[in-house]
């Protein structure tokens, strides 16, 4: 459904290998860590005022649009999961982005 790719955007993205609709959920498992790991930031979600969240697998690949087509759904902080869901019509070859808002 997905894989990681370069991207004309910033270094590598996520992108569709088929045509994926509105509502499809994606679900990556996560990693904590504290703020002060600074080589991971870049690719990595707040979680707490003293850790950062890095997605495993494909989560921490998701470039930013101010025209995304894909959001952060949820995050359960007890089983280290974090779910985006598709909110735009996505077709095969094309890149997901998420909007990067002020917590990042």
């Amino acid at each position: 459904m997905i894989k990681i790719d370069f991207s004309k955007i910033d270094g590598r993205g996520v992108f569709a290998t088929q045509n994926i609709e509105i509502g499809v959920e994606l679900t990556c498992e996560v990693m904590i860590f504290e703020n002060d790991i600074e080589c991971l930031k870049k690719w990595s979600y707040p979680w707490s005022k003293t850790h950062f969240s890095f997605c495993v697998g494909f989560g921490s690949f998701f470039n930013h649009s101010d025209n995304p087509n894909i959001k952060i759904k949820s995050i359960d902080k007890i089983n280290l999961t974090k779910t985006f869901v598709i909110i735009k019509q996505v077709s095969e070859g094309d890149e997901l982005l998420l909007y990067y808002n002020e917590t990042f």
